[in-house]
Order: structure tokens, then sequence, then C-alpha cells
């Protein structure tokens, strides 16, 4: 198994450091569209039922007629739904919607989330990383990677997005000192996801944030039973991150007796 996590390389996550949620350019690929589709049969269905919706007949005139060959992007995709009136977007929605798990998942964690939504990812995470080693399934991290992603631009929920690094890491790190899992490239995937939700915890509410690092904390028990240098790694982040909130703390609590002094 050791030879499959040799060749996974930690992504270049743009959820770490600043928080950066999509733009046009991240959805010029498959990502919300990943088959085609067929809009005679759609617009069938939606005309029995009395609809109207606007189709993109004209742009694949227009395509076949200039011989247009480049690959499209966002920009032709946005020009064409400019065009459609608000029946015609939902009933694109909808298909996009019935298509693929994929859509289902990113449009109920923008559109209708709940604790539901967030205990799902989680589940996705963790069997990615971290798989019953019963069911010769094989450890990806980058498909874990991918729904972290995938829940952070949803639904723009950085503590959200934190849990989902951090559980990334706890079954990562269970993994290694339950079953003596892990090689350089591994450790160094997980070290790159507790760097990342370090540079975020900073842009989480400080009633949240008290919960994320006690969870970071609690990694530093595995100091002896890992090594590798990680083990060592999650123990120094512990100290820092008890050490911060403990100053943290004693600010609060300065502050707080500061304003019982003036108004007491």
């Amino acid at each position: 198994m050791l030879k499959d996590v040799v060749a996974v390389q930690p992504l270049p996550d743009q959820e770490l450091g600043t928080v950066s949620w999509p733009t046009d350019a991240d959805f010029d690929s498959d990502v919300l569209y990943r088959q085609g589709h067929g809009w005679a049969d759609s617009g069938a269905r939606h005309r029995e039922q009395g609809e109207v919706m606007a189709r993109p007949d004209g742009a694949m005139h227009r395509a076949r007629k200039t011989g247009a060959t480049k690959r499209p992007t966002w920009s032709d995709v946005k020009a064409n739904l400019a065009m459609m009136d608000r029946i015609g977007l939902m009933a694109l929605i909808r298909d996009l919607y019935d298509l693929d798990a994929l859509n289902r998942r990113a449009l109920h964690a923008r559109f209708a989330p709940n604790s539901a939504t967030v205990d799902h990812y989680r589940r996705l995470v963790r069997a990615a990383v971290f798989p019953d080693p019963l069911s010769q399934r094989p450890i990806q991290l980058r498909a874990a990677t991918a729904a972290v992603r995938e829940y952070a631009r949803a639904t723009r929920d950085v503590a959200g997005t934190i849990d989902l690094m951090l559980e990334f890491v706890e079954a990562g790190t269970e993994q290694a000192a339950d079953l003596g899992y892990g090689d350089d490239a591994y450790f160094t995937a997980l070290e790159h996801k507790v760097k990342g939700i370090l540079r975020l915890l900073n842009d989480v509410p400080e009633s949240e944030r008290r919960t994320l690092t006690e969870r970071i904390a609690r990694l530093g028990a595995y100091e002896d039973a890992i090594g590798w240098g990680y083990g060592d790694f999650l123990a120094d982040v512990a100290a820092k991150v008890a050490a911060r909130e403990d100053r943290s703390s004693r600010l609060r609590t300065r502050r707080s007796r500061q304003r019982d002094g003036r108004f007491g």
C-alpha cells in the first residue's frame, strides 16, 4: 500500500492561506456539468409542463456556422446564460441537479445547509484518508482534498472547511499511529493540511475557534507514537496553539475586568 501513497503529492490547495473562494476560472472545466446532456429531451419535458425554457440552440447554430473549434470557457457559458429567462435557468439547474451526485452535494451545501451536510462531507473525507483496512479500498488523499475544496466553494463556510481539514489530519494521524502507515509524501500531505488550518484560524469567530484549537492541541498526544518527524511536528504545533490560546484567554479576562471596573 505504501507505494500508492508515494505517488500522492499534496495539491496546491487554494483554500489554504487566505480563503480563496471560486472565481469564474474555477468553473472553466467539467466541475458542475461533467457530461453532455440532451437538451431536446429536457425541453420536451418542460414544454409538456407548460413552461418556456430558453435553449442554447442559437449558440450551437452559431458555432456550427462559424466552425468554431476552440475549447469553450466560462465566458462563453456566461454569455448564453445571460440570455436565459428565470424559468430556463431553473430548468437548467434542475437538469444539473439530476445529472450528477457531485452537483447535488454542491447545491445542497450551498442552498440547504445543515449539520447533516458537514457530517456527510466528514464521512467522505475520512473514508478517503482512512478506509477500512479490511475493505481493500485505496487511500485517496486527493479525493479527500477535493471533498474539502468542494465544500469550501459551495458554502464559503470557513469554520466548516477547517473542520473538514481537521478530519483529514485526524484520520491520517490515527491511521499512522494505529497501523504504522505512512512515508515522507504521506506525512508531508498531513503537515500541509495542518499549516493550512493554522493560517485559516484567524478567519474564524472566537467562539468557534476555541473548539477547533482544542482539537489541534489533542494531536500533540501522538508525539511518541509516530516517526518521520511528524509526531514531533504535531507536538510543536499543539504547544504553540495552546500558548496562543492561553494568551488570548488572559487578554479576554483582562478586557472583561476593565469593562467591569469602568461600568461597575
